[in-house]
């Protein structure tokens, strides 16, 4: 489970950084928050990021918020390693 803070509308989608607070990760969305356009961009980037199917993606909580709670199949250590290799 990977917990995001979401900023949908930015000009591209990439990996901001970690908010320590809250143990998430800020995830800048291309997509606008609209008729869950965000949530698809969000599940396509990670998918895309970190060489899964996108049917594997999974938003299980927060699809009206911008705090998500996101389901990723695969060995934590290395989702990290993928994760955090941008910043």
């Amino acid at each position: 489970m990977i917990s995001i803070d979401a900023s949908p509308g930015s000009p591209t989608t990439e990996v901001a950084g970690v908010n320590r607070w809250r143990k998430s990760l800020h995830v800048r969305i291309s997509a606008e928050a609209k008729d869950g356009a965000a949530n698809e961009e969000l599940v396509r980037f990670l998918s895309e990021l970190l060489s899964v199917p996108r049917r594997d993606v999974t938003v299980i909580r927060g699809q009206r918020s911008t705090r998500k709670l996101v389901r990723v199949p695969g060995d934590p250590e290395i989702i990290a390693s993928k994760l955090m290799e941008g910043l």
